[in-house]
């Protein structure tokens, strides 16, 4: 049965109560217990975002997290009803409001996305991987790449340095993301631009190895093969590159 439009305008007016505690008299809700109602939701969102952001939490500190997150709760609006997706809202509020120039630490994005993304490669659903076997020739065979990994640009070392340590550190860095296929583990890893040409020519179709690095070493401008091969059996050991295609 569909809500009445009266009855929608009043739970309107609770939640819009909830996000940014100005009390507006809703017929029949008692205004105490609509206030401990609220201290409910917004100690989940809090503990949710906690959760989610401890880097960050212990970065800003009590005073300036509070006032972030009672910012982010009462001025942006949720996406998904799904609660472990509500606190990459807060990297998009950060993202829309400038926050972290604002509060004079230019690195704060960079750690939300950093601290978001482990969440969302965990929780991805599994991908289709094609059928492979251990690498015996690895500039041989064609080889197969994990598909749950994301490369992240950012531009401050987050995954190395804290705080301050930051500041001058400003550059280009390159951050791989994967689950582990054997153990459905997140982790990350430091990615050189060959390494980083490798999964973009591996992401959509298996390549033999010397094709692969031989395209890599031409995009970097580089003739190092021995430091490529390598690399490659690096990103093998890593589960990075799962195997060799089993034709």
């Amino acid at each position: 049965m569909p809500l009445s439009e009266e009855t929608r305008k009043f739970q309107t007016s609770l939640a819009d109560y909830c996000r940014d505690n100005s009390y507006r008299e809703i017929p029949g809700v008692n205004s105490e217990r609509a206030k401990q109602y609220r201290r409910l939701v917004f100690n989940g969102v809090k503990s949710a975002l906690n959760n989610a952001y401890p880097i960050a939490k212990e970065t800003l500190g009590k005073e300036r997290g509070s006032e972030f997150v009672q910012e982010f709760f009462a001025r942006y609006p949720s996406s998904s009803p799904q609660l472990w997706k509500m606190p990459r809202g807060l990297y998009e509020f950060a993202v829309e409001s400038k926050y972290a120039e604002m509060m004079g630490l230019p690195y704060l994005t960079d750690l939300l996305l950093f601290e978001w993304i482990e969440i969302e490669m965990f929780m991805r659903p599994d991908s289709e991987i094609a059928p492979y076997r251990p690498c015996t020739d690895i500039l041989n065979e064609h080889l197969v790449l994990n598909p749950d990994f994301q490369v992240v640009q950012l531009s401050y070392p987050v995954f190395k340095f804290k705080g301050a340590e930051l500041l001058d550190k400003r550059g280009n860095y390159y951050l791989l993301v994967y689950r582990s296929a054997s153990t459905q583990k997140v982790w990350f890893s430091e990615l050189s631009p060959f390494a980083v040409a490798v999964l973009e020519l591996l992401k959509d179709d298996p390549l033999t190895g010397q094709d692969v690095m031989d395209a890599a070493l031409a995009f970097v401008g580089s003739s190092d093969e021995a430091g490529a091969k390598a690399a490659l059996h690096q990103l093998v050991s890593d589960e990075i590159i799962l195997g060799a295609l089993d034709e």
